[in-house]
């Protein structure tokens, strides 16, 4: 009997003894693992675990407890505490929860600091500037500024050319997105970033905030916008969710790094595709199946609406009443103090005008100089009308409708590959070079074009 208790107790005091020195040391261990990727390559990647550096080859396990399942030049799959994670280069886990996709992460922003500096060469021919950036960069996508620089979203970073300085920057935000950047919302002290993307025949919405000032993401918005745009320091946005309205962006409330304000919830039925700002005055085109009560012509379809923020009034127009073939869609719009330009996606289908005073709408297929006019996307800037086609550049005067094509084929071959923008005094467009050839580096490329005051 006693030498039964005795084992009895013995075995009582080894499980206590292993238990005091195993899981405290495992638990220990699971709570400090941070690990980053620091390279890529095929099959192998190097990883900083808590501070060390470890090579790890595909199936290999280090020290830490940190396994690599597969890698390639673009992301790697590791297994941490029995959970699979994907990450990207310089994208971080800390105690086996990721920092990406994971709205909890920004209560605690994460910086973005600024990358290596990129070197580029600069050439100026006839007065129109080329940066050339040596390197291998995504497509650019979109293209906006601020008081003091050109941001340009490429793949899931951000580059930024300094105008003042004259020099490049880049910001990896790749922990935070789960798609490339698709659009961009830029004031002088935040940013939107859109990785949104359609998915499934459903779109999936990822507007991020972007506190450029802190070099912080804060936060994923709650609001699903069709467009936006920043105007002084207030976002506006036509949503599917809320209709028109706007947010201050780090104005704290509810937890949330924004506050938002809604103006007309009902416009949240609007199937509406683009917008310009004129005044008091909100102008977007409308998605090709939006009709009228009891309509059953393509003519009678809306193509776009003038709505009045003051006096929540509406003026429709018809592709019948813009004088439109019924099968051109409304696209981008532009809109001035006098003048709303449009343009349509279709082929050789030419810009549409709206003169505010005369109460009338024109047509044009080409300048009063023969050069055909139209384009996938179009700005305007003062009285020069700028866009865009699949092989050109093209500046309109909307005084005298005289054109003139500012780049060609050499400079755009393909210009779903492409963005562009204008700002005061200068148009900006941007490209890739050796875009379907992986082997070679992409090098990205940057025109700065004067803006003639005439």
């Amino acid at each position: 009997m006693k030498s039964t208790i005795k084992y009895v107790f013995f075995f009582i005091f080894l499980f206590m003894f292993l238990a005091a020195c195993f899981t405290p040391c495992y638990a220990a261990r699971e709570a400090s693992i941070t690990f980053s990727v620091k390279a890529l390559f095929k099959n192998r990647a190097l990883i900083d675990i808590n501070g060390n550096q470890r090579l790890l080859s595909a199936g290999e396990q280090s020290p830490e407890g940190v396994k690599l399942i597969s890698s390639n030049a673009r992301e790697a799959r590791i297994l941490c505490h029995g959970k699979e994670h994907t990450l990207y280069i310089n994208q971080s886990i800390y105690s086996g929860n990721s920092q990406s996709h994971n709205k909890s992460d920004f209560k605690n922003p994460k910086k973005l600091v600024p990358g290596k500096t990129i070197a580029f060469t600069k050439t100026v021919t006839n007065g129109i500037t080329r940066y050339k950036l040596k390197g291998k960069f995504d497509r650019p996508t979109v293209m906006q500024n601020d008081s003091n620089a050109i941001w340009i979203g490429s793949g899931k970073k951000l580059l930024r050319f300094d105008i003042i300085k004259d020099a490049w920057s880049l910001f990896d935000s790749s922990y935070a997105l789960k798609n490339n950047i698709s659009k961009l919302a830029i004031s002088d002290n935040n940013i939107i970033l859109d990785s949104s993307i359609w998915a499934d025949n459903k779109k999936q919405y990822g507007l991020f905030l972007f506190d450029f000032k802190n070099r912080k993401i804060h936060q994923q918005l709650n609001i699903q916008p069709r467009h936006y745009q920043f105007i002084d320091e207030k976002l506006w946005f036509l949503s599917y969710q809320n209709g028109l309205g706007f947010i201050i962006p780090n104005s704290k409330k509810n937890n949330r790094n924004y506050t938002e304000f809604l103006i007309n919830k009902e416009l949240k039925q609007e199937y509406a595709k683009m917008f310009s700002f004129n005044n008091d005055e909100i102008w977007y085109s409308h998605h090709t199946k939006f009709k009228p009560a009891r309509s059953s012509s393509r003519s009678n379809e809306i193509c776009i609406t003038r709505y009045n923020i003051k006096s929540k009034k509406y003026t429709r127009f018809t592709r019948k009443r813009m004088n439109l073939k019924p099968e051109y869609n409304c696209s981008f719009i532009a809109a001035s103090k006098n003048q709303i330009w449009v343009s349509h996606n279709n082929k050789n289908s030419g810009l549409s005008m709206y003169n505010i005073s005369t109460d009338q709408w024109q047509h044009f297929s080409s300048s009063s100089n023969n050069i055909l006019i139209g384009g996938q996307k179009i700005l305007l800037n003062d009285h020069q009308l700028w866009m865009l086609t699949n092989n050109q550049l093209i500046s309109l005067n909307t005084k005298t409708l005289h054109a003139n094509i500012v780049l060609g084929d050499a400079a755009i071959q393909r210009s779903w590959q492409s963005a562009f923008h204008i700002t005061d005094k200068f148009a900006w467009f941007s490209t890739i070079d050796n875009a379907f050839n992986k082997r070679k580096k992409t090098n990205f490329i940057l025109y700065k074009i004067p803006i003639n005051s005439d």
